[in-house]
């Protein structure tokens, strides 16, 4: 592998030229070679005229690891860095008697920081394909890590799988607008420091809020509503309908706030979509912000990150939504952009559009506090914060850890229905996980929400994830709002089920568990 002093002078020409990226190409040098056992499967993995390939030998009742070939490189080469790993694959004859959409050929990063694994895998994985196809996966390499690796293999099967052209590039998604001192502490206004915990639950889209929505969450104790800013708009891209659609969806909160004030129950301010959504919404887009998009393939990544129009309507709509509710005391906060997610070189980065949103806000309202979200979709895993000089700023995670539990069964996540407890996770694993955050908020005196948390109905042992996590929550005095109330069913609190089978559920022990905290608010 390329020896560190070649890495940084070359990211420091990157940074030079405005380029903050670097492609290193990988020689068989850099990978393990030869013939292994992997938990007791024989792996054979050889390079010849620029192919590598990796035998696993077909074998029964294969337990679930990636079989290959791992990159070589010292345990803290990559950390605190956003790193891609690219290659073209093919395979043959990709076999498995497991189940499930993991099972295949793959790119893998892995490391473990306090305790608590992340993996990050292409996908989907590769079974039948001959043809050579690029692949890649992203890792934001943790600042500081236990463990890492990146292996090139086949999970969960045997056959022969293929690569060329390995490389990896180094990116930097962070974008400081300036370094704070030592001794930076964040500032809060004495109604911010009454020792009050905001407990609550996230709102279905804003036009389906209803007054009886909100006294049926008085009911439940409820002192917090992330009011969600999303749907019923046809074309996010076209300003013109966005602005006129902001309109309606603060005219609607106008309407509820007087029923909000009587049931003591505070808003936040969530613009669930900023103008134009992201690349994935948009996806016949044809601009350099959308050709970057696909290179870091990253379909989440904001237009406001690239294109200035978008990001001018912005800075725009929250100098509306600041001048008509300044100092509001019924306004928890403004909630700026909901889960940014930022692989590799924006235009605009997903820290400095927050910046300038909050700077352009404190000219108007200098006390309704402001809330930021971390990159990667606003994970606790990977929060790697800069605090921003102005007053009240709370700083926002959105807590699922592990995904592949919370989520399961939606979308691309595994369809297996299984119990968190069943993959080594713990209460003391989950606050492991929530280390960063935790570092964060004890130096710099910074106030922590957690806008989002929750798992599928489905999930074994839902009812405890939530308990634990709640816990930890109340143990570090983060507020939070539980995702969500009347929204969609796979997280509701008043259902019950399997995907195939969601029905109404009156009482139910995640339901419990969460109105068991929500006891704790104080009117």
């Amino acid at each position: 592998m390329k020896t560190k002093l070649f890495l940084f002078f070359s990211l420091l020409m990157g940074v030079i030229s405005g380029v903050y990226a670097l492609e290193v190409k990988l020689t068989p040098k850099d990978f393990e070679l030869g013939t292994k056992e992997v938990n007791g499967v024989a792996t054979t993995i050889t390079h010849k005229n620029g192919v590598y390939t990796v035998n696993v030998k077909k074998t029964p009742k294969i337990s679930n690891q990636t079989r290959g070939t791992v990159i070589k490189y010292k345990k803290d080469f990559f950390a605190g860095k956003g790193v891609w790993f690219r290659a073209e694959m093919r395979c043959e004859n990709i076999g498995s008697d497991g189940s499930g959409d993991h099972i295949g050929g793959k790119i893998i990063a892995r490391y473990t920081s306090n305790g608590a694994t992340n993996f990050f895998t292409t996908n989907p994985p590769f079974k039948l394909t001959q043809t050579w196809r690029e692949v890649a996966v992203f890792c934001p390499f943790a600042a500081k890590m236990d463990h890492s690796s990146v292996v090139i293999g086949i999970q969960q099967g045997w056959g022969t799988l293929q690569f060329r052209n390995p490389r990896y590039e180094v990116v930097n998604a962070e974008d400081p607008t300036f370094k704070v001192a030592k001794n930076f502490k964040c500032s809060y206004s004495d109604s911010l420091l009454d020792g009050k915990t905001y407990r609550g639950v996230m709102s279905p889209p804003w036009y389906k809020l209803t007054e009886q929505d909100i006294i049926d969450l008085q009911k439940w104790n409820v002192n917090l509503v992330r009011y969600q800013i999303v749907d019923g708009i046809k074309d996010y891209s076209n300003i013109k309908e966005y602005e006129a659609w902001i309109e309606r969806s603060l005219k609607h909160l106008e309407k509820l706030l007087p029923t909000f004030e009587k049931c003591g129950i505070k808003v936040v301010i969530d613009m669930h979509r900023t103008p134009g959504a992201n690349y994935g919404v948009n996806p016949n887009r044809k601009t350099k912000g959308a050709e970057n998009a696909r290179l870091f393939n990253n379909s989440q990544r904001f237009l406001i990150m690239e294109e200035p129009e978008y990001r001018q309507c912005f800075i725009r709509t929250w100098q509306k939504i600041a001048k008509r509710f300044y100092e509001n005391p019924n306004i928890y906060g403004y909630d700026l952009c909901n889960e940014p997610q930022q692989k590799g070189v924006a235009t605009y980065s997903y820290y400095q559009l927050q910046f300038d949103a909050a700077q352009a806000i404190r000219e108007i309202d200098n006390i309704t506090p402001i809330i930021v979200e971390g990159n990667y979709q606003a994970s606790p895993a990977h929060f790697n914060m800069q605090p921003m000089p102005f007053n009240n700023i709370i700083y926002s995670i959105h807590m699922y850890i592990p995904d592949t539990y919370t989520h399961q069964a939606t979308g691309t996540y595994p369809k297996r229905i299984h119990d968190y407890r069943d993959e080594g996770w713990s209460k003391a694993k989950l606050r492991q996980a929530m280390a960063n955050v935790r570092k964060f908020q004890k130096q710099y005196n910074a106030k922590i929400y957690v806008g989002e948390f929750s798992a599928a109905i489905w999930a074994l042992g839902a009812a405890q994830w939530l308990d634990d996590v709640m816990s930890i929550f109340e143990e570090y005095n983060f507020d939070y709002t539980y995702h969500a109330f009347r929204e969609w069913e796979g997280w509701s609190l008043e259902h019950e089920g399997t995907p195939d089978n969601i029905r109404k559920s009156e009482n139910n022990d995640r339901k419990t568990v969460v109105l068991k905290y929500f006891k704790k608010n104080q009117k």
